[in-house]
C-alpha cells in the first residue's frame, strides 16, 4: 500500500493536478517491528524494503504511533 501510495504522489499528481508539486508528498511507513513484511522470507522483506525506500517512502522500523492529531502523528 505505501509503494501504491508512493507511485500515486510521483505519477498520477504530477499529470493530473498541476497544482500539486509531487516533491511535496511524503509517505513514511511506520513498522512497530524489526523489519516489514514478517510473515515472509526475510530476503523477500529486504527486497520489498529497498523497493518502498527506491521509490521514496520512508521506512522506519521498531516505531510505534502514540497518537494522530489534525497536525501530525507522533
Amino acid at each position: 500500500m505505501a509503494g501504491a501510495v508512493a507511485e500515486l504522489g510521483r505519477w498520477t499528481l504530477a499529470g493530473e493536478f498541476w497544482n500539486i508539486d509531487p516533491r511535496d508528498s511524503k509517505v513514511l511507513l511506520v513498522q512497530g517491528g524489526d523489519r516489514i513484511l514478517r510473515q515472509f522470507p526475510e530476503p523477500l522483506a529486504r527486497y520489498a524494503d529497498d523497493a518502498l525506500r527506491d521509490l521514496g517512502v520512508t521506512v522506519r522500523t521498531n516505531t510505534r504511533v502514540k497518537s494522530i492529531e489534525e497536525n501530525g502523528v507522533q
